[in-house]
């Protein structure tokens, strides 16, 4: 190898923490992503700088993880190369290439978890509309909301302590429902990282999803997002 790796990875760290504003949890849990990634590519010789789609794909299928882990890593190197091309060190991402199956996803009915997975790996956490797609859609699915639940869903009915969300459904009826661990980590980082990036300055707003206008999501605004998503991962759905 012709750098060092742990400068790289270090520099790397820098730069989502100090330039990306994500997290030291997300921090946490994308440098050990990358420490493995850079050990296979050594014991497989490979240049990690030059790796390909296919070096990648031929990665994922060597890990014997579920769909959820391997999302994360799949945005841990979205993350990383991405990082690599804004440093000129090469000129694509080999992430944006690589495969994802074709498979139908029906959001917010249950669906199988590797097909909601295969959608979520390919929304970039790292950019501040990635992280709120993430965070939005995860609790979406594993709440069971509809769309319209989920646009109009306050700030103040959020409940981290307590792990449940306040939603107010049709005819104005209101529940309260508990919130997974995933869904509660997603929704936190947004709300500490992405949320204020949108707000940009602007009159707080009540809404607990926003636009980059800084105003509450809508309806259309949400499937207009999900259909990029959709067509970028190559998965087909339906919203409600």
């Amino acid at each position: 190898m012709s750098f060092d790796t742990d400068e790289l990875l270090s520099d790397f760290e820098d730069y989502i923490l100090l330039e990306r504003r994500l997290s030291n949890s997300t921090a946490a849990v994308y440098i050990p992503i990358l420490r493995k990634w850079v050990s296979y590519c050594e014991a497989n010789g490979i240049d990690v700088l030059k790796a390909g789609a296919l070096d990648i794909e031929k990665y994922m299928a060597s890990l014997p993880v579920s769909e959820r882990t391997a999302a994360k890593i799949l945005c841990a190197l979205r993350a990383f190369y991405k990082y690599l091309t804004i440093q000129e060190a090469r000129d694509d991402n080999p992430v944006e290439l690589v495969g994802q199956p074709k498979l139908p996803v029906n959001l917010p009915k249950a669906a199988d978890i590797s097909e909601v997975d295969r959608l979520f790996s390919v929304i970039d956490e790292t950019e501040p509309l990635g992280l709120r797609d993430r965070a939005m859609f995860e609790l979406i699915y594993s709440c069971g909301l509809r769309v319209s639940e989920a646009t109009s869903l306050k700030l103040s009915g959020w409940y981290p302590k307590e792990n449940l969300v306040r939603v107010i459904g049709k005819r104005d009826k209101e529940r309260i429902i508990p919130v997974g661990d995933e869904a509660k980590y997603l929704v936190e980082r947004y709300i500490t990282e992405s949320r204020p990036i949108l707000l940009s300055g602007r009159r707080e707003e009540k809404a607990l999803f926003v636009s980059r206008r800084g105003t509450a999501l809508t309806r259309a605004e949400v499937w207009h997002r999900l259909k990029e998503y959709s067509q970028k991962s190559g998965t087909e759905f339906t919203v409600h």
